[in-house]
């Protein structure tokens, strides 16, 4: 198969990760892929605490919407809807942009990646992996945050360059769309790298496919990102659903022979 180029065939990408978003929950519900979560130890029940105080960011929103929720009609109550989603919108803009915090909220939901995406492959490819050992799943821990890491500072050098390049072109109202966009790209690459990480490949290979399927990685950042803004189960289900939909978007595209695996870096 010959390598695909750079950026090449992004709609199809977009439209087999929208299809494996549609196929993400019934799959779920389908084989209980959450059994087994608890049983990693004191990790997943940490991570719940975690998810807690992080979703206590938008739950002030929530709160606020409520209390000044009076409804005239039925176009009003749309209004006061719409206002809901901006404000937690505009919240998670916020907490998220160009900061570090959602990379840590997949640092700390690496013990849900890890389970869905082994659980996700068990089931596609019919197979029954022994139990994972702490040794495992530390490795797949510090792969999560080297691979966060790295990810973060590509994001902060990629908008440096962008708000550069828009300040010379005086065009400064593209700036926060596109850097929006390029903090989904690497949220949905940092995703797409514990597929690989099967692979052994290194993060740089990592992030060369990921390229290579930009499309695929712009739909799973955005998924995340928007999941992630979800108060108070946000911060669980996020990278949980993201990893699901990840694993059986490039299982399809592994048997299609659309991604390249034997790159090496």
């Amino acid at each position: 198969m010959q390598d695909q180029p750079l950026f090449g065939n992004v709609l199809r990408d977009i439209q087999l990760g929208v299809k494996a978003l549609k196929e993400a929950y019934p799959f779920v519900r389908r084989h209980r892929l959450w059994i087994g979560v608890l049983s990693y130890g004191w990790m997943s029940k940490f991570l719940l605490v975690v998810a807690f105080i992080i979703g206590l960011n938008f739950l002030a929103v929530l709160v606020n919407w409520f209390g000044s929720l009076h409804p005239e009609g039925p176009l009003s109550y749309g209004a006061s809807l719409l206002d809901l989603y901006s404000g937690m919108f505009k919240k998670g803009y916020h907490l998220f942009s160009l900061g570090g915090m959602k990379y840590l909220i997949l640092i700390l939901g690496e013990v849900l990646i890890f389970h869905a995406a082994r659980r996700t492959m068990e089931v596609l490819k019919g197979t029954k992996e022994a139990a994972p050992s702490l040794k495992d799943f530390m490795k797949a821990q510090m792969r999560m945050i080297e691979i966060s890491l790295a990810a973060w500072a590509f994001e902060l050098g990629v908008t440096i360059l962008i708000s550069i390049a828009l300040g010379f072109m005086h065009a400064d109202w593209l700036k926060s769309p596109l850097n929006w966009a390029v903090q989904c790209f690497f949220l949905g690459a940092v995703m797409i790298d514990g597929y690989f990480e099967h692979y052994k490949l290194k993060y740089k290979a990592s992030f060369t496919l990921s390229r290579q399927i930009a499309g695929l990685a712009l739909v799973l950042g955005v998924t995340t990102y928007l999941l992630l803004s979800i108060p108070l189960i946000g911060a669980v289900v996020a990278p949980f659903f993201a990893s699901i939909a990840t694993t059986l978007a490039l299982f399809e595209m592994e048997i299609k022979g659309w991604i390249p695996l034997k790159l090496k870096i």
